[in-house]
């Protein structure tokens, strides 16, 4: 039972980090342009690793 509420824990945490991590990459210019080997035709932001990784370390 304590890995299904690790796993919650760390989703939620992941859910909870990404808009604002968003928003601070625009900010600090953490974003992937486009370019002629890109798929994507505006600027994504590169940051959401980040989150990943805090929320699975912080539950553990």
């Amino acid at each position: 039972m304590l890995p299904f509420f690790t796993f919650i824990a760390a989703m939620f945490i992941t859910m909870v980090l990404i808009p604002p991590l968003m928003k601070s990459a625009e900010r600090f210019s953490f974003l992937d342009s486009p370019g002629e080997r890109k798929v994507h035709s505006t600027p994504i932001p590169r940051i959401g690793g980040v989150a990943m990784v805090v929320g699975a370390v912080t539950p553990v």
